[in-house]
């Protein structure tokens, strides 16, 4: 099984994220377009988020959470290391985004999303320019944004259901 968790960062985002990595895994090892987080015998994979011109891709951090069959003897350090990074995300960014699908009215077919979270650099830059888009890939056509107040859009909350007598 596959745990992951995706955000968007700036630079200083992932500047800070590392720092904080350095302090809990063995080494990183450096690759083209991904880093892997060495624990004992186990990996977890981490995909930078990209700018390409005025677009911030999504990045990722996602560990193989299977056991000691899947060749990984310290999984449990692993595991445990993983969610130690993915709560310092959730602790740390901001969730409260929307999404909509480029070309059409965003007021009129936005949605809330969840489990996708943007650095605080990120937000700080998306509040102050509204050209910077965020995108899962530079193929994609769906956009996300700072989700407007829940006055305007609703709540989050599911709605209660019919008690039975």
């Amino acid at each position: 099984m596959k745990a992951e968790i995706y955000f968007f960062m700036t630079a200083p985002d992932a500047e800070a994220f590392i720092k904080h990595v350095e302090e809990l895994v063995d080494s990183i090892e450096e690759h083209s377009e991904s880093s892997i987080f060495i624990i004992g015998d186990c990996q977890i994979e981490y995909l930078p988020s990209i700018m390409i011109e005025s677009s911030l891709l999504t990045g990722s951090i996602a560990i193989d959470s299977g056991g000691i069959d899947n060749g990984c003897t310290q999984y449990l350090r692993a595991n445990k290391t993983y969610k130690a990074l993915r709560n310092w995300i959730k602790k740390g960014y901001y969730s409260r985004l929307c999404t909509w699908t480029e070309g059409e009215d965003m007021q009129a077919t936005s949605s809330r999303t969840r489990d996708l979270w943007l650095g605080p650099d990120a937000k700080k830059n998306k509040e102050s320019n509204n050209d910077m888009q965020l995108r899962l890939s530079l193929t994609s056509d769906v956009l996300f944004d700072l989700a407007p107040e829940t006055s305007t859009m609703g709540g989050i909350k599911p709605k209660a259901g019919k008690k039975k007598k």
